[in-house]
């Protein structure tokens, strides 16, 4: 049986304790969930113990970050197969509390559907198509309501209990030093990486594969670039 635990916290907003929070860790999350009515009302942020990532393949080759607490066997890859039972088998879900309430977090790419074991030949992405993340301890907000908690899930009520006393202590140590963002920073000019004329070019191109029928939905982003005495956290 999965154990869910949670403890109560002061409200702060995000930004003023994730970098006290996990600003050294690389694989550390934040995340705000939508609602139906476009608004962000949680966020949850979380030290994950276990990575799954796939690029141009059916498998996911599986990396552990920490020692995983729940009793789990990780191999090291899955196929998208062996993942949809974990989803569903290992998953901690009340009525009353927050959406996300453990265990997996992630995206997969639209392709992913029609391709669930075989390699996607003809895609040519340089970031992943699909990133999963086991989540075993977090802290979520509630923004509507103003509040906040540390959350743990686990087999052992004792310890489980124990990990939200040390999320806690944590989160109260961030808020004695929280991370004030300053109303005007100091900074170069903006450059981007794709030129305007280049930008625009693609966006014909793009209307030309949707006009085909080639596709039905393509996103177009651009990078922005500006140097600022300022640290990124």
């Amino acid at each position: 049986m999965i154990h869910l635990q949670k403890q109560a916290l002061p409200y702060r907003e995000p930004q003023s304790v994730f970098g006290a929070l996990f600003g050294q860790d690389p694989h550390a999350i934040w995340l705000d969930s939508a609602s139906l009515t476009n608004k962000a009302p949680y966020s949850y942020m979380a030290r994950p113990t276990v990575l799954l990532k796939a690029n141009q393949s059916p498998y996911l080759q599986v990396t552990e970050l920490q020692t995983p607490l729940l009793e789990i066997q990780w191999p090291s890859r899955l196929t998208m197969s062996d993942l949809i039972p974990l989803m569903n088998t290992h998953r901690h879900s009340e009525s009353k509390g927050p959406p996300f309430q453990g265990g997996l977090m992630g995206f997969m790419a639209y392709e992913y559907a029609h391709f669930l074991d075989t390699p996607i030949p003809y895609q040519t992405h340089t970031c992943d198509d699909l990133y999963w993340l086991w989540i075993e301890d977090f802290y979520y907000w509630d923004h509507e309501q103003q509040h906040c908690y540390a959350m743990a899930i686990g087999h052992d009520p004792t310890q489980v209990q124990k990990r939200v006393t040390s999320l806690t202590q944590n989160y109260h140590n961030a808020c004695k030093n929280p991370f004030k963002v300053p109303q005007k920073a100091k900074r170069g000019p903006i450059r981007t990486h794709t030129p305007k004329s280049v930008y625009l070019d693609k966006i014909t191109d793009i209307k030309a594969l949707i006009r085909a029928g080639e596709s039905y939905e393509i996103c177009l982003s651009n990078e922005f670039r500006f140097e600022s005495r300022l640290p990124a956290l």
